[in-house]
């Protein structure tokens, strides 16, 4: 068969018989990708239901939705939701602005990189969390304190994607899964329990090789990537950290 004729082949058939498989196909994949979380949610709700947790920490769905609707049904839900959204948008604008010039500039000139950058390296090792109570001293509790860590959020990310050194981010973000095993090691325990800030230190390491190998954990079934796992990784890192303040006991020496 020649190619005009396959060309011709492929022409009649009717437009109504290609649509139908294209658009299951696109719809089919995102509704994979739900299976996951829409199971967990359905199993934690059975979990609570049947007397196995209270609930207390992590709610099952069916309590968020009561309140949900609680907080719609007093005009609390969009009155919170604005103040979230002006916020980030305020936030995210002042970051993006500031992060982009400095960004540019220290991106294009070597002069002003090697003014800059020293101090800017030094700042962006400082975990976001370590800024909010310098930022509550600073501005205060309310809005500004809330905006200014936004931007800050922003404008290390706008930088780290202009300048295009990931090192320090690399080394940030694995110290962690180096001193909590060394801290345990070194020091005695003060409070019972400590097993489960290692159980933290493990899943956060977890979570940090689901995000090197996004790509891969994704090209193996096309459901679920490593970024989403990543985040449920950490999500159980915290809860473990939870779990550890809920039974702590202090350790009374012999």
């Amino acid at each position: 068969m020649s190619l005009v004729q396959m060309s011709a082949a492929v022409e009649d058939v009717p437009a109504e018989q290609k649509v139908p498989r294209s658009a299951l196909a696109r719809y089919a994949r995102p509704a994979l990708g739900i299976v996951l979380p829409v199971t967990l949610a359905l199993g934690w709700e059975l979990a609570v239901r049947a007397g196995l947790s209270d609930g207390r920490l992590v709610p099952p769905p069916s309590r968020i939705y009561e309140e949900f609707a609680d907080l719609a049904r007093t005009g609390e839900l969009a009155r919170h939701v604005l103040a979230t959204l002006l916020r980030v948008a305020v936030g995210f604008g002042v970051g993006t602005v500031v992060g982009t010039l400095l960004g540019a500039i220290a991106g294009y000139s070597t002069l002003v990189r090697r003014l800059v950058d020293p101090s800017l390296q030094g700042l962006r090792a400082v975990p976001s969390i370590a800024w909010i109570p310098l930022f509550i001293l600073w501005l205060g509790i309310f809005e500004t304190s809330k905006v200014a860590l936004i931007a800050v959020g922003v404008f290390s990310l706008l930088l780290w994607r202009w300048t295009g050194d990931l090192r320090l981010y690399g080394w940030v973000q694995f110290f962690p899964c180096l001193v909590l095993p060394l801290l345990f090691l070194l020091f005695p325990a003060k409070y019972s329990g400590t097993s489960y800030w290692l159980v933290a230190a493990a899943l956060y390491a977890l979570a940090k090789l689901f995000e090197f190998y996004d790509a891969e954990i994704y090209s193996a079934g096309s459901i679920l990537s490593g970024h989403t796992l990543k985040h449920f990784a950490a999500a159980s890192a915290c809860v473990a950290v939870l779990r550890h303040f809920e039974i702590r006991r202090p350790i009374i020496p012999e």
